[in-house]
């Protein structure tokens, strides 16, 4: 494992932009493994929905980063946070950059080169 810092803004995009692209709501996985409706799963739990439903394989490093960023005080993850940030479309707390800029074109379609 490599101890190399992760940009968690850009892995948050980079899902961002998987999740537009394809047209996908992530909080209707998220929903399915969360039976009480908390708004909390587990660690594995977010990670399958992440690589199974979105198909986004995060290494080690990126999978402990969002762990981080989107723990709650027992150990579980805070699904809702997280897709209330990749359902942005723009990041609102970067002033340096204009948020017309920071769209995601969802106008390409994804399709097999025939």
């Amino acid at each position: 494992m490599a101890d190399a810092a992760v940009n968690v803004d850009k892995l948050e995009h980079d899902i961002r932009t998987a999740a537009i692209t394809r047209r996908m709501r992530p909080s209707l996985f998220f929903v399915d493994y969360d039976s009480l409706r908390s708004g909390l799963v587990s660690q594995s739990q977010f990670f399958r929905i992440l690589w199974e439903n979105m198909s986004v394989k995060l290494s080690d490093d990126e999978q402990a980063a969002l762990a981080t960023k989107y723990a709650a005080k027992d150990g579980r993850i805070d699904w809702r946070r997280f897709v209330d940030v990749i359902s942005l479309p723009f990041d609102a707390t970067d002033v340096t950059v204009d948020p017309a800029c920071q769209r995601v074109c969802n106008s390409c379609v994804l399709s097999t080169i025939t």
